[in-house]
């Protein structure tokens, strides 16, 4: 008999696995799974919002499917302090330098 999956759960382990790992990038050694559990929740509420901002740009235009235009439109009316074209254009020149 197969097991259930509950999509929901699924997205909350993912959202605290990218913390985990985003953490360690970013140098630390140790995080309690408290704050692990608290910022995977700001994530995901984080891009949930974000979806839903960019679907409803792309239904004003006309269209059925957010574009990446849409998602960062979306990402910049949210008024974020992280420079997501400034990432964009830094990970584009690692890439293309290695």
């Amino acid at each position: 008999m197969s097991q259930r999956v509950d999509c929901e759960d699924l997205s909350r382990d993912d959202s605290k696995i990218a913390v985990a790992k985003m953490c360690r990038n970013v140098g630390f050694e140790h995080v309690q799974s408290s704050a692990i559990e608290t910022m995977a929740d700001l994530v995901k509420c984080f891009l949930e919002g974000l979806g839903r901002d960019a679907q409803s740009l792309a239904e004003t235009c006309g269209r059925d499917n957010a574009t990446i235009h849409d998602i960062l439109t979306a990402y910049c009316k949210m008024n974020p302090k992280f420079n997501l074209y400034q990432f964009g254009n830094k990970f584009l020149e690692e890439f293309t330098d290695n």
